[in-house]
């Protein structure tokens, strides 16, 4: 918990004390977000399909909630940031153990470009955090709470939505699978595991692929900037 708390202090100060502009795709991100949140439509002054949407839907959700604000974003970093730290100690721990953990969320709660980024609207903290819970929440074999479908669903909808942050989270699909692959020394185990995976992901990416070609009459998977 101190950890943690530490990862929002520095963050909170910095996102305070130094106040800055938005640059390059952060501002691209920031105003998609706003016009997504205010007129349902994706893009800046139309619609588009230029970078990933996943960062910019998280984005117009909060501003959806208390209006554009830049402030608002950079606050919603912070609680990415704490993700991250929390998600590191929680990995780090079932892998390795308690002491390691603690050395890896401190490290990450005060890693100077992390905290920088907190105050970018950009797409790398939600990445990184979305990475680290993932691989998680999937190695962690069976335990959890819920039934396992329904954490299989949980799992499914996170990377479906990591992809739309970042298309190479797909590499996380192949990760898990050879995590499986090895803990169970069965690559049926494997594979039986990550289909469902791949199927709920898939409807997540599709539903946005299908978006851009109703909207613009090609075949867009994610994005046109190959991000």
């Amino acid at each position: 918990m101190a950890v943690l708390v530490l990862a929002a202090g520095i963050r909170l100060l910095w996102v305070v004390l130094v106040p800055n502009g938005q640059y390059s795709d952060s501002v691209w991100y920031d105003g998609a977000a706003a016009n997504l949140a205010s007129s349902g439509m994706y893009g800046l002054d139309g619609p588009s399909a230029w970078f990933p949407p996943g960062y910019p839907f998280f984005l117009a959700a909060l501003y959806k909630v208390v209006g554009h604000s830049e402030l608002a974003g950079k606050l919603g970093n912070v609680a990415i940031s704490v993700a991250l730290t929390g998600s590191t100690y929680l990995l780090a721990r079932l892998l390795v153990g308690e002491a390691v953990a603690l050395v890896s969320a401190g490290l990450i709660a005060v890693w100077p470009n992390l905290i920088f980024h907190t105050g970018i609207l950009s797409s790398d903290l939600l990445a990184a955090a979305g990475f680290v819970a993932v691989m998680w929440l999937g190695m962690r074999h069976d335990t959890g709470p819920g039934p396992a479908w329904l954490r299989a669903v949980a799992l499914g909808v996170l990377i479906g939505w990591m992809v739309l942050v970042r298309p190479v989270s797909l590499i996380l699909m192949a990760a898990l699978g050879l995590w499986w692959w090895i803990s169970n020394r069965s690559p049926r185990a494997a594979v039986v595991r990550l289909a469902p995976l791949f199927l709920i992901a898939g409807f997540v990416v599709v539903a946005w692929t299908v978006r851009n070609y109703v909207q613009f009459g090609d075949a867009i998977a994610i994005a046109t900037s190959g991000r």
